[in-house]
């Protein structure tokens, strides 16, 4: 389903009343979400935190994302809910194991990234901190610009502004945005916006 077919006219009036606030949240927000996305399966080593290349990386990247796929997993939550995962410790699996319908599949893949993990000796504290420089906490989805277009076409630009703010450090935890870091209605999953008029 496509946005507001209005979207062009409130640029253009966007332009004028607020400096190209609309025109720059859909420029930013195109930008945070694509930033790891570009990389494929061997650019995942960041995003997944490790540090060292080996042969058996592109696998492991593979496995996740197609786990993630069948499953239908939340790409930006997942890879930053997974900075929290421990090497040697899995107390907090569950939270991330709970996410897929196919939980021996997780399981499986869990094993071998903490193996890897191990392999190369990292430090959860490093890796975390690592991971979450390279996986937004926030992406702008299609919904929540669909509703700053709307509430702009009325002349509110509260929301426009909001999620500005929460662009300008998507890495960081900013309190009070909980809600924005939130995975979509499903209703709303296949909203797309679109700049044409």
């Amino acid at each position: 389903m496509k946005a507001s077919a209005g979207i062009a006219r409130i640029l253009r009036r966007s332009s004028a009343d607020r400096g190209g606030a609309i025109e720059a949240l859909i420029t930013s927000s195109y930008r945070v979400a694509t930033a790891g996305a570009q990389q494929g399966h061997c650019g995942l080593r960041e995003p997944v935190g490790l540090r060292d290349e080996r042969a058996e990386d592109q696998s492991l990247s593979a496995r996740l994302l197609d786990r993630m796929q069948a499953n239908r997993i939340d790409y930006t939550n997942l890879f930053r809910d997974l900075a929290g995962l421990l090497r040697n410790d899995t107390v907090g699996d569950a939270s991330l194991r709970n996410r897929f319908a196919d939980g021996a599949g997780f399981d499986a893949w869990v094993g071998d990234y903490r193996e890897r993990l191990r392999a190369e000796r990292s430090d959860d504290a490093w890796r975390r901190k690592a991971m979450q420089a390279v996986n937004p906490g926030y992406v702008v989805r299609n919904y929540l610009v669909q509703q700053a277009i709307e509430q702009a076409e009325q002349g509110d630009y509260g929301e426009i502004d909001r999620l500005l703010t929460l662009l300008s450090q998507p890495f960081s935890d900013q309190p009070g945005m909980q809600a924005y870091a939130s995975e979509p209605p499903d209703w709303r999953r296949h909203l797309e916006v679109s700049c044409s008029s």
